[in-house]
């Protein structure tokens, strides 16, 4: 059994789900946007009116269909968080001349090479730069964390020099170099 499966999501009173059952789609609309999530064929879904909850089941018994169970529950959980409060990821720039600016509906990174590396911003996303820190807001978990991640992965944090790009609670352990031994 899945202990995440069997707990069930609560709906906050901002949150209105609809379901479509041609398309086996839930739409999740909060005060910060809409978001659909397409469910999987091997859950059973039932929305609780009256407790303002979400109650998720298995349609089979086995260890395939329990890790499924506890995935959709967490990524219905995931929508509701999105529509409601939003998710957030910050980026911190580390080395000298290493720089990153929002133009029009590109972030523009500047760090280190002989070129600058400049990435298109997702329309379902707010970027902005305070310094060496990237911040990335929007209601998709998904595609906030991609787009953190496609930024982190143009210079990713050397051990040795600790230049690059981190996430802002990633911790980096600093290696000793030649000299050392």
């Amino acid at each position: 059994m899945s202990k995440i499966g069997k707990q069930p999501i609560k709906i906050l009173d901002d949150v209105k789900i609809e379901f479509d059952k041609s398309k086996n789609e839930l739409s999740i609309t909060g005060k910060k946007g809409t978001l659909i999530h397409k469910l999987n064929s091997g859950v059973d879904f039932e929305i609780n009116e009256d407790k303002k909850e979400i109650v998720l089941r298995p349609k089979k018994t086995g260890h395939d269909f329990f890790a499924i169970w506890g995935t959709e529950r967490a990524l219905i959980n995931n929508c509701i968080i999105g529509v409601t409060s939003g998710f957030e990821k910050r980026l911190i720039i580390e080395g000298i001349g290493y720089k990153a600016e929002v133009k029009d509906k590109n972030i523009v990174l500047n760090i280190g090479y002989s070129h600058s590396v400049s990435l298109e911003i997702p329309k379902d996303l707010n970027v902005s730069v305070d310094k060496n820190t990237i911040i990335i807001n929007g209601i998709s978990k998904k595609s906030v964390g991609d787009f953190a991640a496609l930024i982190r992965i143009q210079r990713k944090t050397n051990p040795y020099s600790m230049k690059g790009i981190k996430y802002a609670d990633e911790r980096v352990i600093k290696k000793s170099g030649k000299k050392a031994g």
